[in-house]
Protein backbone atom coordinates (compact mmCIF):
# COMPACT_ATOMS: atom_id res chain seq x y z
CA UNK A 1 0.00 0.00 0.00
CA UNK A 2 2.84 2.33 1.24
CA UNK A 3 4.64 1.81 -2.46
CA UNK A 4 1.13 2.02 -4.59
CA UNK A 5 1.26 5.71 -2.78
CA UNK A 6 5.16 6.27 -3.27
CA UNK A 7 4.35 5.47 -7.19
CA UNK A 8 1.48 7.77 -7.13
CA UNK A 9 2.37 10.47 -5.55
CA UNK A 10 5.93 10.33 -7.52
CA UNK A 11 3.31 10.10 -10.90
CA UNK A 12 1.44 13.44 -10.15
CA UNK A 13 4.23 15.57 -8.53
CA UNK A 14 7.36 14.70 -10.94
CA UNK A 15 5.55 16.06 -14.03
CA UNK A 16 5.38 19.86 -12.44
CA UNK A 17 8.60 19.86 -11.66
CA UNK A 18 10.08 19.17 -14.63
CA UNK A 19 9.31 21.95 -16.95
CA UNK A 20 11.07 24.31 -14.14
CA UNK A 21 14.44 22.90 -15.10
CA UNK A 22 15.98 22.97 -11.45
CA UNK A 23 18.37 19.76 -11.34
CA UNK A 24 17.58 17.36 -8.71
CA UNK A 25 14.02 19.70 -8.29
CA UNK A 26 12.03 16.45 -9.13
CA UNK A 27 14.48 14.07 -6.66
CA UNK A 28 13.78 16.64 -3.59
CA UNK A 29 10.19 17.18 -4.13
CA UNK A 30 9.56 13.11 -4.44
CA UNK A 31 11.63 13.02 -1.51
CA UNK A 32 9.40 14.82 0.88
CA UNK A 33 6.66 12.47 -0.05
CA UNK A 34 8.52 9.55 -0.16
CA UNK A 35 10.08 10.20 3.40
CA UNK A 36 6.10 10.75 4.85
CA UNK A 37 5.03 7.59 3.88
CA UNK A 38 8.11 5.63 4.49
CA UNK A 39 7.48 7.14 8.44
CA UNK A 40 4.00 6.24 8.61
CA UNK A 41 4.75 2.45 7.45
CA UNK A 42 7.45 2.32 10.34
CA UNK A 43 5.36 3.67 12.52
CA UNK A 44 2.90 1.41 11.67
CA UNK A 45 4.99 -2.36 11.69
CA UNK A 46 7.98 -1.32 14.70
CA UNK A 47 9.92 -4.51 13.45
CA UNK A 48 13.07 -5.23 12.18
CA UNK A 49 13.29 -5.13 8.26
CA UNK A 50 10.17 -3.09 7.45
CA UNK A 51 11.91 -0.35 5.90
CA UNK A 52 13.97 -2.62 3.94
CA UNK A 53 10.70 -4.26 2.83
CA UNK A 54 8.90 -1.01 2.12
CA UNK A 55 12.10 -0.13 -0.07
CA UNK A 56 12.58 -3.39 -1.88
CA UNK A 57 9.16 -3.45 -3.10
CA UNK A 58 9.95 0.62 -3.82
CA UNK A 59 12.78 0.02 -5.84
CA UNK A 60 11.19 -2.73 -7.84
CA UNK A 61 8.74 -0.28 -9.06
CA UNK A 62 11.44 2.37 -9.96
CA UNK A 63 13.34 -0.82 -11.65
CA UNK A 64 10.89 0.19 -14.60
CA UNK A 65 12.19 3.65 -14.82
CA UNK A 66 15.95 3.21 -14.43
CA UNK A 67 18.59 -0.36 -12.86
CA UNK A 68 20.17 3.25 -11.22
CA UNK A 69 17.32 4.75 -9.51
CA UNK A 70 16.63 0.90 -8.71
CA UNK A 71 20.31 0.50 -7.21
CA UNK A 72 19.99 4.09 -5.03
CA UNK A 73 16.76 3.30 -3.45
CA UNK A 74 17.90 -0.62 -2.58
CA UNK A 75 21.36 1.04 -1.49
CA UNK A 76 19.39 3.89 0.87
CA UNK A 77 17.08 0.85 1.87
CA UNK A 78 19.78 -1.08 3.32
CA UNK A 79 21.56 2.00 4.53
CA UNK A 80 18.87 2.77 6.66
CA UNK A 81 17.48 -0.23 7.60
CA UNK A 82 21.30 -1.09 9.22
CA UNK A 83 21.02 2.45 10.62
CA UNK A 84 17.28 1.90 12.35
CA UNK A 85 18.36 -2.03 13.70
CA UNK A 86 21.60 -0.62 15.08
CA UNK A 87 20.48 3.05 16.76
CA UNK A 88 16.90 2.01 17.82
CA UNK A 89 16.93 -1.38 18.66
CA UNK A 90 15.54 -0.90 21.73
CA UNK A 91 12.40 1.08 20.20
CA UNK A 92 11.91 -1.73 17.75
CA UNK A 93 11.48 -4.20 20.62
CA UNK A 94 8.30 -2.81 22.43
Amino acid sequence: MISAALLVVASIVIPFTLPLRIPGLANAVNGLFGSFFLVIGLIRLKKPGSLLLITGIYSLICLTVSPLVFAFVLIGGIFGETVCTTLFRDIMAD
